[in-house]
Formats: structure tokens, C-alpha cells, sequence
């Protein structure tokens, strides 16, 4: 086992807190993680943290340097991230002074801005991108294909289950937010690509997961190796970089290019309130142009 570092040893009392005290999902424990730990390294370095020694500035310069290279949304994460280390310190009595208040709130109404997704050109590119005559190239297809015509999230395409699919009824559970589990439709063109994946990876793993690494000792892919193979697949196809929640937002998109409507696009995404899915709304031209108004005294 690698020696840890002053941080990581630092670090262990904080995650067994999250995980006791706060009872927080382990993908929240290790997403808090890994942001504290990147402001003790840019604080400290490889030195042993010295928390008494950390001052309101430290947080609030760490927090704007992350708004250059992050959207809103992970930027408030980091922002709790670091909210709840601050608690903790101070309850701990670790600091004598609770400096939650001096990290900056960030604003952004979930709902404000306009959903990118990609054009039916780029997605076709990325499509096209992955050499469907190799083992590799069969499976990244696959996952390309079940997050844009399905709209299923990285976390979704991780958990199927080989007997997860009803090849017989055309059918798939899906392992949702919060462990729903909901049944849809499999589509043709997905269930084609899923079977050449499958006849490609063979016997070679005693997992029950679907989608595993190509190589021994052929674990099952995480969020992060999905995302990974988003990434990469836009790069080799000469598309802007994105990852996969981008491709969530595509099949979205598709529906409502193709006529669709908003209940539609609620129930393919499996949305839990149709407030999440209103921001499609500002993307659906054709209905928008239905109630705009003339500009009063015509075009100046």
C-alpha cells in the first residue's frame, strides 16, 4: 500500500465524519474529499496542514480561481464541499472560529441558462466515430448510443445488468436516481449494438455488470470511465470537448427537433417534476415562434 501523504492522513478523521456523522452517500464523501483535499495541496502543498493558520481570504481566492475553470453548478459544490469541512473543523475545535460565512455564496438559478446539446451532424460524427470491428470499438458505440438515444445517465449505463435486458419483450430496467428502477423500450438500433458488444466481450469477466474494462482483470466501468469514453470519442471525432451528461441533453433535444413535446421529453429522461424539464422549453423553436409577438411599429 503507498505511504500516504500528511494530507490523506489528515483527511481520514474528515471522511469518517461524512460518512457517521452526516451519513452522506460514498459518491458525496468522495466528491467533498477530493475538493478539500485540492485546497489543502494548493494551500500547503506536501507540508501537514496547519487549519489554525487558514484565513477567509485563503477560501474565498481558492473558490474565485475555480469559477474560471468550472460552470456554476460544480462551482457550488465546491462551495459546499468546503462549507462542510469548515463545520467540521470548528465543531471539532480543530479552528476556533467558524468560517463558513466567509466562503461566497454563488449565484445561478438552475433553470437560467439554455441547454447545449449537439446538432444531428455532430452527433452522427460521434457516432461514426468509434471502429465497430473491435472489441473496444463495439463497446464505446454502445454506451454512446444508450446515453444519446436514451438519455440515461453515466451513474445508469455503470449499473445495467446483463439481466437487466428482456431481449424477448424489447424491454431494460434502468437503476435510477435514489435506486428507482423504472422499465423502458429498447430501441433497435440500441439493442443491436448492445448484442455486438456482447458476443465481442464473451465470457471473459464474472461480473453481472454490462460494461466492463478490455483488460484483465476486467473490473466494471465507472462513472469517470464513462465519462472518459465521452470525452475521448468527441476529441477523435474532431467535435469541441464535452462529457456525457451533454449527450443527456442531445436526446432531449432530438424530441422535441422531431416534433415532440415537453411531456415526451419528461418521460424519456424520467424526470421526477416537469420544472426540471421547463428549460427545454427555451430550445423548442417551433412553439416558441406560435406566441411571439410583432415588434410594435414593425422592424427599425
Amino acid at each position: 500500500k503507498p505511504k500516504q501523504t500528511p494530507t490523506e492522513q489528515f483527511l481520514e478523521s474528515f471522511v469518517e465524519y461524512l460518512r457517521t456523522e452526516r451519513c452522506l452517500k460514498k459518491r458525496v464523501v468522495q466528491q467533498y474529499t477530493k475538493i478539500v483535499e485540492s485546497f489543502l495541496v494548493t494551500k500547503f502543498h506536501s507540508r501537514k496542514p496547519q487549519m489554525r493558520s487558514v484565513s477567509a481570504k485563503d477560501l474565498t481566492e481558492f473558490v474565485l480561481k475555480q469559477t474560471s475553470r468550472y460552470q456554476t453548478g460544480t462551482v457550488k459544490c465546491i462551495v459546499s464541499g468546503l462549507r462542510c469541512f469548515m463545520r467540521y473543523l470548528h465543531v471539532r475545535g480543530i479552528i476556533n472560529h467558524d468560517l463558513t460565512g466567509a466562503l461566497p455564496a454563488i449565484k445561478g438559478h438552475r433553470l437560467s441558462g439554455i441547454p447545449e446539446s449537439l446538432e444531428s451532424v455532430q452527433l452522427n460524427k460521434l457516432l461514426r466515430n468509434p471502429d465497430r470491428r473491435t472489441h473496444l470499438g463495439c463497446r464505446n458505440y454502445a454506451v454512446l448510443l444508450l446515453l444519446a438515444r436514451l438519455g440515461l445517465r453515466a451513474a445508469e449505463v455503470t449499473s445495467l445488468q446483463l439481466e437487466d435486458i428482456d431481449w424477448n419483450q424489447g424491454e431494460m430496467v434502468i437503476r435510477g436516481k435514489r435506486q428507482k428502477q423504472e422499465c423502458l423500450p429498447l430501441p433497435a438500433d440500441v439493442g443491436a449494438a448492445l448484442s455486438s458488444y456482447l458476443k465481442h466481450r464473451g465470457r471473459s469477466s464474472h461480473t453481472r455488470n454490462i460494461f466492463i474494462g478490455i483488460r484483465t482483470p476486467f473490473r466494471p466501468l465507472g462513472t469517470g470511465g464513462i465519462r472518459t469514453i465521452v470525452f475521448k470519442s468527441a476529441i477523435n471525432a474532431g467535435l469541441p470537448p464535452f462529457y456525457s451528461h451533454h449527450l443527456r441533453r442531445t436526446a432531449a433535444t432530438q424530441i422535441l427537433r422531431q416534433g415532440g413535446c415537453l411531456d415526451e421529453v419528461a418521460q424519456v429522461l424520467r424526470h421526477s417534476g416537469h420544472d426540471t424539464t421547463m428549460i427545454y422549453a427555451k430550445i423548442d423553436w417551433g412553439r416558441l415562434n406560435t406566441v411571439v409577438q410583432k415588434w410594435p411599429g414593425g422592424v427599425s
